[in-house]
């Protein structure tokens, strides 16, 4: 170990209790197998979420400045373009800064936001794509009452639904039960 110039790590059980949460720091070792290429990896992964960021904010700003576009369905699609670059800035922040920086250590309540962030939005998408598919069903089959059954406040609720449903009430268990936990400080073979 000694010739390495690697820092021993530590696996340390110990409560909540006994240590301040901001004390409680694991490790990230970076995305298996592909450690030697930091730089390569860091490349592609911030010019895919350039992309991303371009893409989904074409689609807002098209969404908002057409005035034809001011419909339910295009609601949703602006959800969903929402949706998208919160999925991958919760994670790749902290990716890069592994990969290029080197900081491997992230802060016990910093991995628990991350993990919410990580695991709520994917479960929003399916509730957004289940509101557009009711949206699309009163278009098709309800069409003279479709501005009357889907007017501004029912269509906000839908968006509520979709989001707390789905995200919120499944995923918030999760951070509270791990809280309860015994604190670990751990090495995490991935970024995120």
């Amino acid at each position: 170990m000694q010739g390495t110039g690697t820092r021993p790590q530590q696996h340390l059980l110990m409560t909540c209790n006994d240590m301040d949460l901001e004390q409680v720091i694991s490790i990230l070792v970076g995305i298996l197998g592909l450690e030697n290429f930091p730089c390569w990896i860091a490349i592609r992964l911030c010019s895919m979420w350039v992309l991303t960021l371009r893409g989904n904010c074409t689609v807002l700003l098209i969404v908002k400045t057409e005035v034809s576009l001011c419909m339910p369905m295009y609601f949703f699609l602006s959800m969903l373009a929402i949706n998208d670059p919160v999925i991958t800035t919760s994670t790749l922040p902290k990716m890069l800064s592994v990969l290029h920086l080197g900081s491997q250590e992230i802060s016990f309540n910093t991995c628990l936001l991350e993990m919410y962030f990580t695991h709520t939005f994917p479960i929003i998408k399916p509730g957004t794509f289940l509101a557009t598919a009711c949206v699309r069903y009163v278009a098709i089959c309800c069409l003279l009452q479709y501005a009357t059954i889907l007017s501004n406040p029912a269509v906000v609720k839908m968006g509520l639904v979709a989001a707390t449903a789905g995200g919120v009430i499944l995923v918030i268990p999760c951070p509270v039960l791990i809280l309860r936990l015994p604190c670990f400080r751990k090495v995490i073979p991935h970024t995120y």
